[in-house]
């Protein structure tokens, strides 16, 4: 479920910024598609209030693979269709930053310093849009 929800809502706004600015940017993708992987983390965050870090290392990797999943499809038709696989490979090993951004989402909540948490979850998710930039970058080279 959260990688249907992560997908579809990566797909719209990757399509509306590809149209806007005629050629999408890795670093925007990058940036779409973390914040997507995030949507059903922070609806579980909000609405079920979690305490523990390590179950939000679980929800993220599941978001994550959630998300690869459907993607993987998508590059797997796409290489097929070139004549190589080797394009999975990147999409499936670069997952696990989910988890690490997911964890650092629900260490807020019991952390001693929230604005300290915060910082950290944000700084998180800039790792995470480093990675994917730099394998979408090596994709397409």
């Amino acid at each position: 479920m959260e990688g249907l929800i992560g997908v579809l809502a990566a797909g719209l706004l990757e399509y509306d910024t590809l149209h806007r600015l005629g050629a999408l940017p890795m670093v925007l993708v990058a940036v779409i598609e973390e914040a997507a992987k995030l949507i059903v983390p922070v609806i579980l965050y909000l609405l079920w209030r979690p305490n523990n870090p390590r179950g939000g290392i679980t929800i993220g990797i599941a978001s994550g693979m959630g998300f690869a999943t459907l993607e993987t499809m998508g590059y797997g038709f796409q290489a097929l269709l070139a004549g190589g696989i080797a394009a999975v490979d990147d999409t499936l090993l670069l997952r696990g930053q989910t988890g690490m951004t997911v964890a650092m989402l629900w260490r807020i909540r019991t952390a001693d310093h929230h604005v300290r948490a915060f910082l950290a979850f944000l700084l998180s998710y800039g790792v995470a849009v480093s990675l994917h930039t730099v394998g979408t970058a090596r994709r397409a080279c």
